[in-house]
């Protein structure tokens, strides 16, 4: 249970690694209240959530996305501002190791931590057919488009547990 109501009453849901799962219902029902309770927003009044056999209630939605569960909107969340490829290298910043003293003299770790990343933008980029918009600003695609842009970031992101919201 969250808040004070009952959106969600009873779950008992599990799912093993490697499982494709889909949750099929009418609009109510309450499908986006359980990737929000999953996902740390709103936190959840009562009952728990494991993950890997540890309880992620009560946590951030910032350290459960830091524990690889990573969700998409119903709407497009893209920045808006920020073109294709950055909102893409965003996504991995929690993958880069360096400190900013490193960064500066662009040492070879740094230098490997960059292509890697950036290898994995570019594979991404290519998967979700968005080279001829990798430079234009997110806020300027298309609906469809913008959606795959928001599943490429969250892949980007190297979820263990990935929730797409429709």
């Amino acid at each position: 249970r969250w808040g004070r109501g009952f959106a969600l009453n009873n779950i008992d849901l599990s799912i093993k690694t490697g499982e494709i799962f889909a949750l099929i219902g009418p609009k109510g029902a309450g499908k986006t209240s359980l990737f929000n309770c999953i996902t740390g927003s709103p936190a959840l009044y009562e009952g728990s959530i494991l993950f890997n056999d540890e309880d992620i209630r009560g946590r951030t939605p910032h350290h459960i996305a830091r524990l690889g569960i990573i969700r998409t909107f119903q709407g497009s969340h893209v920045f808006s501002e920020m073109t294709v490829l950055t909102n893409l290298l965003l996504a991995r910043r929690s993958f880069y190791r360096h400190n900013v003293f490193s960064a500066g003299l662009f040492s070879s770790r740094v230098r490997q931590e960059e292509a890697h990343n950036r290898g994995m933008v570019e594979l991404l980029i290519d998967m979700f057919q968005l080279q001829h918009a990798r430079k234009s600003p997110a806020g300027e695609l298309p609906c469809g488009m913008s959606k795959r842009l928001e599943i490429a970031r969250a892949l980007a992101m190297s979820p263990s547990f990935l929730l797409l919201d429709e």
